[in-house]
Formats: structure tokens, C-alpha cells, sequence
């Protein structure tokens, strides 16, 4: 009888602090990242950090003239179909090693081609990408990386499974550095003086694998 009773009292006890919870509360579990959606013209400098991820380009999403985005260490962006991310300002990506920052599709299967590009074409802007990787992207014929105007510094960046090419550069002022672009539709790196209206001033290329 002792031992009916006392698990009698154990089961109220349990009763009273299931009632004493909130309607519609649950018991504790991990939180669910719902991410950040992207889009339109950045107007201010803008930091993206992993707080935010991931992060979802809805639209395209454009840094204007005078304004920086700094991307840190351990942010995802997904990337609809039609959305490119233009700079006409200043882009900084602060990974250290390829896969520290992640752009890829935002559809649950991913193939070649399923956005755009990465497009940088800031006259007195430019990009510092180090540490980024760059899957699915290629939509329209675009490379994954377009360098059209600008001082760009690239270190650490891996791009596969692109349906078109993997860098295109405008004969602009370009260094990139241990540089991986695997399974491209297109050309891994492209050089085309022939679009730009002023002579090449500088394309280095160090440690850069295309397979």
C-alpha cells in the first residue's frame, strides 16, 4: 500500500507541472533556424554573420556605390533561381579555407544551374574573397564568378557543378590564389580582353587547379 501510494503521489506531481506549463508549450528542444531573407540594394555597410543563416536570396541582392558587405566565417546563402548577387561597392567574404562561407541553391534538389552568378563591377569598389565555396550556380550562361570592374583579390575558393563557366574576368586587375573550380560546364577561367575598353592591367594566377 506504501508503494501504491507513493507512486500515486509521483503521478499528481508530474500532473501539477504538466499543468502549470503554458497552452500550446512544448518541452524543451533544440531551436529551429528559420534563416534570413535577402533581396534588393544595400544601401549601408551591412555585416552578414552566422546568426543569420541561412541566408535567403529571394531576389537579387545588389551592394551599391560607396557601401560594403562582409560576409563572415561560417555563413550559408541560398540562392533562388533568378538571383544574383551584384557588387558595386566593396565585397569582403572572411573565410580562411574553402567551405568557411557557402553559396548554393536554394532548392531542396540541387543541380547545375540552378542560379545565377556572383558579379562584381564596382569602379572604386572592388572584392576580397577568401575562404568560399560555390556550388549550382551557372543559370543563363553565366559564370559562377564575373569580374568586370574593380581590384579583385581571390584566396581559398572552390566552385563545382557549375552549367557554364567557373571565373570570367573583364581584363580588370585580378589575383586569385589557390582556386578549385571541378565539373564546369564551360571554361574554368576565362580571360576575355576583348570585352573591356581599357588594356588589361594585371591577371596573377597562383595555385589554380581545373579539373
Amino acid at each position: 500500500l506504501a508503494l501504491v501510494a507513493l507512486a500515486a503521489a509521483l503521478a499528481l506531481t508530474g500532473l501539477a507541472a504538466l499543468s502549470a506549463m503554458p497552452a500550446g508549450a512544448s518541452h524543451p528542444s533544440a531551436p529551429v533556424q528559420q534563416g534570413t531573407e535577402v533581396e534588393g540594394s544595400i544601401v549601408t555597410d551591412t555585416v552578414w554573420t552566422p546568426a543569420g543563416n541561412p541566408y535567403h536570396a529571394i531576389r537579387s541582392v545588389t551592394v551599391n556605390e560607396g557601401v560594403s558587405l562582409t560576409i563572415e566565417s561560417g555563413v550559408v546563402v541560398e540562392f533562388g533561381e533568378t538571383s544574383t548577387l551584384r557588387v558595386r561597392g566593396s565585397l569582403m567574404v572572411k573565410g580562411s579555407a574553402p567551405g568557411d562561407v557557402v553559396f548554393t541553391s536554394d532548392k531542396p534538389e540541387k543541380a547545375r544551374g540552378d542560379w545565377p552568378t556572383v558579379e562584381i563591377n564596382s569602379e572604386d569598389g572592388g572584392a576580397d574573397i577568401r575562404g568560399l565555396t560555390i556550388r549550382y550556380a551557372g543559370r543563363n550562361n553565366r559564370s559562377a564568378l564575373r569580374f568586370l570592374e574593380g581590384t579583385m583579390r581571390v584566396d581559398g575558393v572552390h566552385i563545382e557543378d557549375t552549367d557554364a563557366g567557373g571565373v570570367y574576368i573583364d581584363g580588370k586587375s585580378t589575383a586569385l590564389r589557390n582556386v578549385t573550380v571541378v565539373n564546369s560546364a564551360a571554361e574554368g577561367i576565362r580571360v576575355d580582353q576583348s570585352a573591356s575598353d581599357e588594356p588589361q592591367t594585371r591577371v596573377e594566377l597562383v595555385n589554380v587547379t581545373l579539373r
